[in-house]
Parts: C-alpha cells; structure tokens; sequence
C-alpha cells in the first residue's frame, strides 16, 4: 500500500481541533455546568465538593484545549493572535461555563433556603377579639377530681 499523503482539514494547525472543543462547549457543557451547579446548591458536604471539583475540571480542561489549540505540534509555536485566544477562554469558560453554573447554584439556593437547617417557628395565631381588647389569658390546667 502507498503512502498517501496527509490531508488538511482545516486552514490552520489546530482548527479543526478549536471547532470541535467550542461546539460541544456550545452544546453540552452548558447542560451540564447547569446541573453541577443545582447539585452543589442541594447537596451535602461532600456533594458539594464533588460537584465543585468536576466543575473545576470541565472549566480548566475547556481553557486549556482553547490555548492547546493555538499551537503547533509537537514544536510548540503560537498561532493565533492573543486577544482572540483571550476572548474565547474568556467567553467560553465565563460565559458558556461559569454563568450557566452560578445561575443554577444560584437559583437552587433561593428555592431551598428554608428546607435546610432548623425549622422556623411557627407564629401564633391571631386571637379571636376584637382590637384593642386584652387576650385571654392561657388557661391553667386545675386539680383533677
């Protein structure tokens, strides 16, 4: 068999590689930064850490394919311009990553807030007389016969 010679699949090294990491970032990732965020809201300790971590991670492996992708290898020299790489890491691990996490933590925070911890205590209910009259006294229990 000949040795066929390597065909480009994109313009520039690393191309095809940025494509495929901003569309599953575009597609996916969102989805899932949406229920980290609600499971460290709702979630015990330990939940909380594990979802937190796994975020970390989804977050820091985003960026770091975006800068990947603007070298060439295996001689490591960078092509692409740094405002552009800048405003991909930033947009992509803010904007795709980290919002959809803070808004699902967010969110879940303020529809548990009162399920978690002590219970509140409940009120008095309001006596039956009118204003202005004195509430009756509570009734004490009397000798038994």
């Amino acid at each position: 068999m000949a040795d066929l010679p390597a065909t480009i699949l994109a313009d520039g090294p690393g191309e095809t590689f940025i494509g495929l990491v901003l569309m599953s970032g575009l597609c996916l990732a969102p989805m899932i930064m949406l229920g980290l965020g609600a499971w460290a809201a709702s979630g015990s300790r330990r939940g909380r850490r594990i979802a937190v971590w796994i975020s970390v991670v989804i977050v820091l492996f985003y960026g770091l394919s975006v800068l990947g992708s603007q070298f060439s290898w295996p001689n490591p020299r960078f092509h692409g311009e740094i405002a552009d790489t800048a405003l991909l890491i930033l947009i992509g691990c803010g904007g795709f990553l980290s919002l959809p996490w803070l808004l699902a933590f967010g969110v879940t925070k303020l529809g548990t807030r009162g399920t978690h911890g002590t219970p509140e205590p409940e009120s008095a209910p309001e006596s039956v007389s009118g204003p202005g009259s004195d509430p009756a006294p509570p009734s004490q229990p009397g000798p038994q016969s």
